[in-house]
């Protein structure tokens, strides 16, 4: 695949760009609240932005939706889906007690139940699976996206996104997190990225996929 000069010029704006506003805005955090809560200075609408941008990733454009475009079809989602229905009734009844008793993660949650060897293991198991499982599949996905694209090795695209998502977290802590993650999530919402309509016609020329036509 052939990137041409405008193309490579707006991909590495749209990165200065993510990175630029998350270390203007990280200048003013100084206390463990600013880091971990963003000094509580984030609106709802910029939270739930930013959380959808931080839980799309390649997980997602190369593996669901090479399953989606496959056999599986909208089933892949359907975990998302009805996973949906359950954080917005979380949200509305236990939410609200955990945040007024001051807790903000699942570990503080098992100590404040119970105690802290609980928290412990909760932490390990919950650090072992996304190291494990979630981030190596993340990085080889994108490794082999980088290679399709620019034409990369898989190791020079697994170390690229390796490097340059430790980057990014270390330079822009929670609030600047919070808002450079709103540029791609802006970006990606359904409906207005206008090359949702090239990418399906690009499928559309690779031809019938098998068992993508029941």
């Amino acid at each position: 695949m052939e990137l041409a000069l405008f193309d490579v010029v707006v991909f590495l704006a749209f990165f200065a760009m993510v990175i630029g506003t998350s270390l203007f805005k990280s200048k003013r955090e100084t206390s463990s609240e600013d880091y971990f809560l963003a000094g509580r200075g984030l609106t709802w609408w910029l939270i739930g932005i930013s959380i959808v941008a931080a839980n799309i990733s390649t997980e997602q454009f190369v593996g669901m939706a090479g399953q989606g475009a496959g056999d599986v079809g909208l089933a892949v989602s359907s975990w998302q889906l009805v996973g949906s229905v359950g954080i917005v009734i979380i949200a509305f009844t236990l939410l609200p007690r955990f945040l007024k008793a001051g807790i903000y993660t699942m570990p503080e949650y098992l100590e404040y139940r119970y105690n802290s060897l609980a928290r412990a293991i909760m932490a390990l198991i919950t650090v072992v699976i996304y190291v494990i499982v979630l981030l190596c599949a993340v990085l080889y996905s994108g490794g082999l996206t980088l290679r399709t694209i620019f034409g990369l090795s898989l190791t020079q695209g697994v170390w690229l996104i390796g490097v340059d998502g430790r980057c990014l977290y270390r330079v822009g802590r929670t609030q600047g997190r919070g808002l450079g993650g709103s540029v791609p999530g802006w970006r990606t919402a359904p409906g207005w990225n206008r090359h949702l309509l090239p990418g399906t016609e690009s499928l559309r020329r690779l031809g019938p996929v098998s068992g993508s036509q029941r």
